[in-house]
């Protein structure tokens, strides 16, 4: 599920996007990130407020309002993932690594 992105509801530091307390997984391709949010639903890991979608279009715009050139991940599909503790934290990766996280 796409969420847009309220710019009044990112998190900040210095006028650059931090997503403090989540994960930022990429992905080569639309499918895989499809593949991956399906795995993590199936565990649990699921809504709005817990995964953000970003298209790669998305992830462009993201990255040109923070920096000049965009890096060569920026062209990737992306989940990022509220992981609030260690074990989400370590948890999350394992869950989506074969899904070409």
């Amino acid at each position: 599920m796409k969420v847009p992105v309220d710019p009044a509801e990112e998190e900040l530091s210095f006028g650059v996007f931090q997503p403090l307390g989540h994960l930022v997984i990429s992905f080569p391709d639309a499918a895989s990130a499809d593949a991956a949010s399906n795995a993590l639903a199936a565990v649990g890991v699921e809504g709005a407020d817990i995964v953000r979608r970003y298209s790669d279009q998305e992830m462009l715009t993201q990255i040109d309002r923070d920096l000049q050139r965009a890096s060569p991940l920026a062209g990737h599909h992306w989940l990022v993932v509220h992981a609030p503790d260690d074990d989400q934290a370590i948890a999350i990766p394992a869950c989506v690594r074969a899904c070409g996280a």
